[in-house]
């Protein structure tokens, strides 16, 4: 679809210069994710599709008869750009014009119960929208994300009471056994720059950012280096080409953030059997 808005949609310099166009066309590509579907959607400024030139290739090419011509809407005649073997390419190139793309689109998203939608308006530009459900192996989930030893982990908001700053709560804390009095309750506190960094010193001294996640299901609580935000995560688990990663004691999966970061997913119960073990 962006080689379409590329090589179908966007004019020639002059031609967008004779209808008051800036020279340089734009493409806008953009994503958003819900609990049920992954939308993307692809715009153009450039020519549209012009239903009268559809219908005109269309019967040229025997795709449709006189009499189906003479019933479609616009609408329609514009979504013969699904037809198989249907292109609207003045000329065959690298590119485009070979009569294979948006069919295959099509059929795709079907197979996977999603959905394509298609606006254009002559002169002005072409709006294609995609639906694309989560899959079971697409998970969605709230989690929290945190840092501790400079690296990034999501904790699912599921498993956590609170969250408390540990410079305020350090007084509750009985240092030499990593306890946490919570609700008159004794939670662990297992420091989780120590558990998977057992190289690097860390203590339960007083640092402004530390935050307790205080988890009282398993009457623990996670110490961090610092909290940022709760959202909305895609879960993924390990591939078997990364399956070595799914060995990691207190790691269940990870997550990609919108800038490509990948994050790893805490399992809280994991962790805390290795911690008493």
């Amino acid at each position: 679809m962006l080689r379409n808005a590329v090589d179908h949609g966007i004019e020639n310099p002059d031609a967008r210069l004779k209808k008051g166009k800036p020279l340089q066309g734009r493409i806008e590509l953009a994503a958003r994710v819900d609990d049920y579907y992954v939308h993307l959607s692809i715009r153009d400024d450039g020519g549209g599709i012009d239903p009268r030139k559809m219908k005109e290739i269309a019967l040229k090419n025997h795709f449709i008869t006189e009499n189906d011509a003479s019933r479609l809407s616009d609408q329609e005649l514009v979504n013969l750009i699904f037809k198989p073997g249907f292109s609207s390419a003045d000329q065959v190139s690298d590119v485009s014009g070979r009569g294979v793309g948006m069919d295959v689109v099509l059929s795709s998203l079907n197979k996977c119960n999603g959905a394509v939608d298609v606006n254009s308006v002559k002169d002005q530009g072409t709006t294609v929208r995609i639906k694309i459900p989560l899959t079971k192996t697409l998970v969605t989930k709230d989690a929290l994300i945190v840092e501790s030893s400079g690296q990034l982990f999501a904790i699912p908001s599921e498993e956590i009471t609170t969250t408390l700053f540990a410079d305020i709560h350090f007084g509750s804390l009985l240092s030499q056994e990593k306890i946490l009095s919570y609700n008159n309750t004794a939670h662990h506190v297992v420091c989780i720059n120590s558990f998977f960094y057992a190289i690097t010193k860390s203590s339960l001294e007083k640092k402004a950012d530390q935050v307790l996640i205080v988890c009282s299901k398993y009457k623990s609580a996670l110490l961090v280096d610092k909290m940022f935000n709760h959202q909305k995560i895609v879960f993924k688990t390990f591939s078997k080409s990364l399956k070595q990663f799914g060995t990691i004691p207190g790691i269940s999966g990870y997550t990609l953030l919108g800038n490509e970061d990948i994050v790893l997913v805490v399992d809280i119960e994991d962790v805390i059997q290795h911690y008493r073990i």
